[in-house]
Order: structure tokens, then sequence, then C-alpha cells
């Protein structure tokens, strides 16, 4: 395993990270599986934005008797309301939501606490007016959170927080599709620039890159996510580049990011878990990602990162379920049986959807998720 030292601590942060949120639905023997191994393995970071309940106290089990081992991003904002993940910038529902996190995971402190998802200038505005960052400060006052920290999608959020001078760490989405690709949550007319940002010479979208840089100068580390682009980078279909990466090397561009401390991996398996861990034994010529300096422009907007960030959503359809069985559903001329029992096994799908818009408001990747309801509909008649 390697170990990067956050700039403002003591804490030595393992390059792979456990991201928490496909612990959704497994028991606790398979949570205790994953965490039996990731720590065996040296891994000793995790990151839970989840409210669900359930994960929340697997996790704490899995946990207890070794809490010390394991560094935790804890997000403030993230809230279970009627039975659904929910993002709120209502203080007494977050405070609510953070004492729930440290009861289930038998824990009275967290490592890193993290405002979650600020995406846009009227939401910070918002995190601003409602005491959020006010209460954040305050459990880093009293040591309930060690580190202060924040979850974004966009470069220009994320430079605005820095500058309050109070931040340690944030996490933000990282991987060479999104880093070449101008229109994600980027300046809309800030020009792609390629130019050599590193010996690969592979160019970085400006904004970004000066993020990077930014942070490294500033001392404030990265913790990545969306580092496989929910799995789009590893199919040859899918990715923009035209073939297929290995997760060796997508772990490896954004671990060769400047203040990058920590790739958090989403891991469904062990098997999974193994893959990531793969890494620390490839070659160079394993981890070499340079044919992305080989594409065109493209764009990733407008795909589904199965995040449900677009949540709640009032007919509590699980909308990331049914995009990915939506995807599944269309790689081939006709819909697998398997794709189409597990979507009708859904407790609510694209049927139910009253096309009222919120989620797209909440998507922090511009898809059409109307369309895609819409879509899904005829697919699974």
């Amino acid at each position: 395993m390697e170990y990067r030292k956050l700039p403002r601590g003591e804490e030595e942060i393992s390059a792979l990270g456990l991201g928490g949120e496909h612990l959704i639905g497994m028991s606790p023997d398979e949570v205790m599986a994953i965490f039996d191994f990731a720590m065996a393995n040296g891994v000793n970071m995790l990151d839970i934005y989840m409210p669900e309940p359930e994960v929340r106290s697997n996790i704490g089990r899995a946990l207890q008797g070794r809490r010390e081992r394991m560094y935790i991003q804890g997000h403030i904002c993230a809230t279970y309301q009627n039975n659904q993940y929910t993002r709120t910038r209502d203080l007494d529902q977050s405070k609510y939501a953070f004492d729930d996190l440290l009861t289930r995971l038998k824990t009275d402190y967290i490592d890193f606490g993290m405002i979650h998802y600020v995406d846009e200038a009227p939401d910070l505005e918002e995190v601003l007016r409602s005491g959020i960052f006010d209460y954040a400060r305050g459990l880093k006052r009293q040591g309930v959170i060690r580190h202060l920290g924040f979850s974004t999608h966009n470069p220009i959020i994320a430079k605005k927080l820095i500058a309050t001078g109070e931040i340690d760490l944030f996490m933000f989405s990282i991987n060479p599709a999104y880093d070449l690709d101008s229109t994600n949550n980027d300046d809309v007319n800030a020009l792609i620039e390629f130019k050599a940002m590193n010996e690969a010479g592979v160019g970085v979208a400006p904004l970004r890159a000066g993020l990077y840089a930014d942070s490294e100068k500033a001392g404030i580390g990265i913790t990545v996510m969306k580092a496989l682009g929910a799995g789009r980078l590893l199919s040859a279909q899918d990715s923009p580049f035209g073939q297929a990466l290995s997760v060796t090397q997508c772990m490896h561009y954004c671990l060769t990011r400047p203040a990058v401390l920590s790739v958090m991996l989403g891991i469904h398996s062990l098997d999974e878990l193994k893959e990531g861990l793969k890494y620390f034994t490839a070659s160079d010529q394993e981890k070499d990602y340079a044919v992305i300096a080989r594409s065109p422009k493209y764009a990733m907007t407008g795909k589904c990162m199965y995040c449900n960030h677009c949540l709640p959503c009032p007919s509590n359809i699980d909308i990331a379920t049914v995009m990915k069985f939506l995807d599944l559903a269309t790689i081939g001329e006709q819909v697998p049986e398997t794709v189409r029992e597990h979507y009708s096994a859904l407790p609510a799908n694209a049927g139910d959807c009253i096309l009222c818009g919120d989620c797209e408001k909440n998507c922090p990747f511009g898809v059409s998720i109307i369309e895609k309801m819409l879509q899904a509909q005829k697919v699974f008649i």
C-alpha cells in the first residue's frame, strides 16, 4: 500500500480508499468481509455520505474495535427522508443526520467533516446563509471533526471554498474524461487547451488544472470520486477514448494529479476490491494511460454516473438504478431477461415518474432524466 500525508495534518492516507456507496444493500457479513480484506491490505480511508440507517450500522459493526485504524470522511447535509437519500441545507435536519452518523458508526469523532455536494453558487450561498458552515466550524472547534472539507463536482465552487482558508481536504470528481471536457461543470466559455500538463502529454481543461495546482500550493488534499466514470471508462463501447481503460490506469491518472491523496473506489464486491489493489503491484507499463492523449475533443456530460444526487424523487424512484438497468437494456438488440426481471422488481420505476423535473435540477452531470424515464417506459413494456 502507498500512503500520502495530509499536508495540514499528520494523517498518512492510503492511496486507495473505500467509496462506501455500494455497501448499501449488502448484508452485515458482506460489509464485514469487505472491511476485513481492505484493512488487512492497508486501506485506511473511507468515504460515507450515505444516510441509509442499515449501511451506517453495518459499517459501525465492521469498525468496532478498530475504529482508530480507519480515517472517515463523513458528510454533513446528507439526510434520510421518506426512505431515501436527500441532500438538505436545513440546519436541524443536518445536525440530526450527523448525530445519527456518529451513533451508528459507534464513534465520537469524524476525521474529515465534509460539507456535502456543493456544486452551484446559489447552493454555496445557502450553505453560508443557513448556518451549515458555522455548524461545521463549531464541530471542528469541539474536536468532533478533526478536519473540515467539502465535496463538489465544480472547480469554480471548489476554489471559492478553498479561499475561505479553512479547508484541509476536499472530494472532487476526477478522471481523464472529465479533465479533457471543459463543459463538465466548468466555465462554459472555457476552451479545452491541449498542452503538455505531464509526461504523457495530456491536456487538462484550464480551470481543473488550475484547481489541482492551487490546491497543491495551498497544502490542501484531494480525495477522488468518479475515478472510473461509473464504469464507463472500463468499457470500449462506452468510453470516449474508443477503448477500455483499466482500473489501474484510471487510478494512476488520478494519483498523478497534483494534491491528490486517495482514490475512493466504490466497491461492489471483494473481486472489485482486489482489482483496485492490483495498482500497487502493477508495472509502469500497466499504469500507462498515454492512450488518452490521442483522443479527440469530446464530452461526457449528459451521461448518468449513477450517483443518485438527483434525489429525492417525489415518487420514490431509485433513479440511478433505473438508469443503470436502462443502460444495460440498450446495449444489445434485445433486453436481457435478467435485467427486465430486476427492473420489474423495483418498488417504483420509470412508469411512476410524474415528470416534475426536480431530478434534472439536482443532477451535476446534466442528464436529461425525464427523457430517459420516458425511454425506459418504452424499453421495459
